[in-house]
């Protein structure tokens, strides 16, 4: 969990309504704050100063008519006396406020309010279910396979929901907000006591109706209920209301309906992970175990654990997928790649993930892979991967023959986020889908069991409020909540409290609980069930979410609070970590190297000699070779490419468990890319990779009486540097101290000055390559690892 990484392009996905409000998650609406009052007490005091100045001539002549409607047969123009307009005012406003809700909870879950209706999610295994978990929100595929991957099956179904209430009067997205609105709109209206303190009666009847009409750039919403008023000795009803909210979730919808539909009609998605697999697949064990291919060793020396394939294929998720995207989308670019002796085939590779689609004018789409667990099996289940071998040893004739044959079976899920930048006034609004891409037999998977079962919207035909019911769990009910939670969420930088951040309470093998959400000072005060081995959830967009531990049942029918000493801060708090885009660059830390008293600097010798980190004695040649370390740095230059990784494992306190959390990135020359970016403790990898040649001369070597010579050896691309912090010595730990007040980070990746050595026998040599296998190592050794720290500016 971004993650990939804007959007949720950088990881965070997270449910939240810009507007002030009480509570903002997926089963409540919201209260209307205390500065609404104002607005109703200007029209309190003009409306009662008219009454008594007109002496009820205004009642009986003047009168406004409210909103505009669609059709007059649909909803008739109704009169509201000017004395009762903060009533009519009051009630539509909150229409608007809850539809509003409700519109950003549908658009983060693949267009529904309740996904959970509809399907199942797992965070564990994401393939094998019917949609994403991110969070406390659930992201359903609108296009997936809904059979076990272990099966030898392939239905394809999709939860995409229908979008107008024609099409299906339970689960289209129509249907779901006017229900919604129709359950959550007495809340917010809190039975009218902050009208009633100005003196107004009110009574309030059942909401009949609530219609949601989608159309080409707004949505227009209806509601049937019938509010008697009173005010002195004038009385009024009202019955119909109406709001309308200037969002094109109709263009969102379509957009994302033409990239299913690209989808299913070109696998584009499988085919970049094909692709992928062709382009990083060779006779190495260093790359992925190739689909087909052949050798003529007389001993195989290539093999692979399908641990580490998967972790490469991982690699390639998070770098390749976020390459997707629209060529008619605000944010599409297209690098060119240089000219080399690859380009033509990155350049490809890279244009292929371009997708033809002209609904997208004006948003951006994103496609992010977030590190999620997948589903891959190798020749059907195998853990070493190896060629099959025959070898031939039948005097004078002594060959073998290799054939290399992986079959590939991989699912994986990928998020897709189109964002309107502009809607709701420079607020942004964000509709997000997810799409499992499959790949069996080494090919875009096929449906091929037509009669299997598929779990679509439809399986949803019985009556929301009978799966709602059926859905909850009773540990959650309110009359299960017997502890009081106190706690305070702050800013793990500036201390500052976090209003608005969702809290719930994760119950293994359970269910989730909603708790509450924190007020302007931070602070939380609600009840919540009396559980072990609770897992308190915090969450809080554009920070990366948290998880705190926690044994509920100790402060069974008292309270307890709930959070950890932080410096300069009197109680205790729990912190969240903002996200921090921040500029990469790579460099290089250089190796030199030795033969004996000589050291290698261009062309000319250098006196200082550096840290010694490697050295052998090359075959007949008895004087040592030897790398040091130094202390110069340098750029990467135009033909090399760096490579850095970051995985978060763990969080600055020992009682949070972050949410998961990685990034990579790569450059080219002395380029500098942006990522995002938490504190925390870091697994770091990197890799520098040199595209221009690398030539080992011929040379002759001798012990005598036996010489023979070696043949020169021309390397087209070369790994020259690698980083390994994967060790808990070599760790880095990210503070908040370093990261907020910084625009820039340097890795530094220890790399061998290769060129520098003279091209002459004896001094570029074979077992030079034995160095660029233990770069790693050495990085991780202390004497290394404390020159390699990042430098943070």
């Amino acid at each position: 969990m971004g993650l990939k990484r804007g959007g949720l392009h950088s990881g965070s996905f997270k449910l939240i309504s810009k507007r002030k409000t009480k509570k903002i998650s997926p089963y409540q609406s919201t209260s209307f704050l205390n500065n609404k009052k104002g607005q109703v007490t200007v029209f309190i005091i003009v409306g009662i100063a008219l009454l008594f100045t007109f002496a009820g001539i205004l009642y009986l002549t003047k009168t406004i008519k409210g909103g505009s409607l669609i059709t007059e047969e649909e909803f008739t123009v109704q009169e509201v006396p000017q004395v009762f307009r903060p009533v009519f005012l009051f009630t539509e406003d909150c229409l608007t406020e809850t539809a509003e809700i409700g519109l950003r909870v549908l658009g983060q879950q693949g267009g529904y309010i309740y996904p959970d209706l509809v399907g199942e999610y797992s965070e564990n295994k994401p393939t094998d279910e019917d949609g994403l978990t991110l969070g406390a929100i659930k992201v359903p595929y609108w296009n997936y396979n809904s059979i076990p991957n272990v099966e030898d099956k392939i239905s394809f179904s999709s939860l995409r929901p229908k979008l107008h209430y024609e099409e299906d009067p339970e689960m289209s997205i129509e249907a779901q907000l006017g229900r919604y609105i129709k359950e959550n709109i007495v809340e917010c209206l809190g039975n009218y006591q902050t009208l009633e303190e100005q003196g107004f009666n009110i009574t309030m009847g059942d909401v009949e109706e609530v219609k949601a009409d989608i159309g080409d750039g707004t949505i227009l919403f209806r509601m049937n209920v019938r509010i008697e008023s009173a005010l002195g000795e004038a009385t009024n009803t009202l019955n119909q209301f109406q709001a309308r909210i200037p969002l094109d979730l109709k263009k969102y919808y379509e957009a994302a309906s033409d990239i299913l539909l690209a989808e299913k009609n070109f696998t584009f998605i499988e085919r970049q992970a094909q692709e992928l697999i062709q382009v990083y697949s060779a006779k190495d064990v260093e790359k992925l175990p190739p689909t087909r291919d052949s050798g003529t060793e007389l001993v195989p020396t290539a093999s692979w654990v399908t641990a580490d394939i998967r972790s490469k294929v991982r690699e390639l998720l998070n770098s390749y997928v976020p390459m997707l995207r629209l060529a008619s989308a605000n944010n599409f670019y297209r690098y060119e790649y240089p000219v080399a002796d690859l380009s033509a085939l990155f350049q490809s590779n890279y244009d292929n993930s371009i997708l033809i689609i002209s609904n997208a004018e004006n948003l951006d789409v994103n496609f992010d892979y977030l590190n999620w667990d997948f589903f891959m099996t190798l020749n059907g289940g195998a853990n070493v991967i190896r060629p099959n071998h025959l070898a031939v040893h039948r005097s004078p004739l002594h060959f073998g023959v290799q054939d290399y044959y992986t079959v590939y079976d991989i699912s994986y899920p990928v998020l897709i986020t189109i964002n309107d930048p502009n809607a709701f006034d420079g607020e942004g609004y964000r509709f997000a889908f997810a799409l499992e891409s499959n790949i069996r037999d080494n090919n875009p998977a096929s449906e091929i069991d037509y009669g299997a079962a598929t779990k679509t919207a439809e399986k949803a035909s019985e009556t929301a409020n009978e799966i709602v019911r059926r859905a909850r769990s009773v540990i959650c009910d309110e009359n299960q909540r017997d502890v009081l939670l106190k706690t305070t969420i702050v800013d793990s930088y500036t201390q500052e409290p976090i209003s608005f951040a969702n809290i719930g309470l994760k119950i293994q093998n359970q269910d989730d609980c909603i708790i509450g959400t924190t007020q302007k000072n931070g602070k939380l005060e609600e009840k919540s069930p009396a559980v072990y081995g609770g897992i308190l959830t915090v969450m809080k967009e554009d920070y990366l979410t948290n998880f705190y531990p926690i044994d509920t049942y100790k402060y069974k029918d008292s309270s307890a609070i709930i959070g950890y000493a932080v410096a300069d801060v009197q109680e205790p708090v729990i912190e969240l970590h903002r996200y921090k885009d921040i500029n990469v660059t790579i460099k290089k830390k250089l190796l030199k190297k030795c033969i004996g008293n000589n050291c290698f600097s261009g062309s000319s010798l250098f006196p200082s000699r550096g840290k010694k980190v490697y050295s052998y004695i090359p075959e007949m040649l008895e004087v040592e070779h030897s790398w040091h370390m130094t202390d110069i740095t340098s750029d990467l230059n135009d033909s090399e490419e760096g490579l850095i990784t970051l995985k978060r494992i763990g969080d600055l306190h020992k009682d949070v468990n972050g949410e998961e959390f990685a990034t990579a990135l790569s450059t080219k020359g002395n380029e500098s890319k942006e990522i995002s970016l938490v504190p925390g403790i870091y697994e770091v990898g990197g890799t520098i990779i040199s595209k221009k040649e690398i030539i080992i001369p011929e040379e002759e070597r001798c012990d005598f009486p036996v010489c023979f010579t070696m043949n020169e050896v021309k390397l087209g691309s070369m790994v020259l540097g690698q980083l390994a912090f994967d060790t808990k010595e070599s760790y880095l730990v990210i503070e908040p101290e370093d990261l907020y007040s910084s625009r820039e980070i340097i890795f530094y990746i220890p790399s061998a000055d290769f060129n520098s050595i003279p091209a002459g026998p004896h001094m570029r040599v074979l077992e030079d390559m034995q160095l660029m296998g233990e770069l790693g190592k050495i990085s991780q050794s202390p004497g290394v690892r404390l020159g390699l720290e990042p430098e943070f500016r």
